[in-house]
């Protein structure tokens, strides 16, 4: 039978190298941003009840080399998924449809209450805080961005 013995520091250290380890693949594990026309930053959407109507807001990105159009939006969540601008008139917010929009290569659009943003009506189901919003943005020579939206309470 063979005894090993092992000092307190050398056990810490071997930990630490574990825990080191660990940390890193944990890193590594983020899926990693699609490649394609744009880049998503802090999307999300508002919590809302089942058939009703929520929003949802990013930060879209133009990497490509050229100017992208957006044609449309859609969610598995929603009949119906619209980019839609809010103006205040006489005193009075309105919100209406907007068709493609066009995005410039270098720029960056930021979809924000207030603004314009993504509506979604008639939702198949409840959005809860902390939830993820399945969006596909498709742009008018047809390629999609998939965008996860997290769910946050008003």
């Amino acid at each position: 039978m063979v005894t090993l013995y092992i000092s307190h520091t050398a056990l810490a250290c071997v930990a630490a190298v574990m825990i080191a380890t660990l940390v890193a693949c944990a890193q590594d594990a983020r899926p990693p941003e699609p490649a394609g026309p744009l880049r998503v930053r802090n999307a999300w959407a508002r919590a809302a009840d089942s058939g009703s109507t929520s929003g949802a807001y990013l930060t879209l990105v133009n990497t490509d080399t050229a100017d992208v159009s957006i044609a449309s939006f859609s969610t598995p969540i929603a009949l119906l998924a619209q980019l839609h601008e809010t103006t205040l008139r006489d005193g009075m917010s309105h919100m209406r449809a907007q068709p493609a929009t066009l995005l410039r290569r270098d720029s960056t659009l930021t979809l924000a209450p207030g603004g314009l943003h993504v509506m979604l009506m008639d939702l198949t189901r409840a959005l809860r805080s902390g939830d993820i919003v399945p969006l596909t943005l498709t742009l008018t020579d047809g390629r999609s961005v998939p965008v996860a939206a997290v769910v946050r309470a008003p």
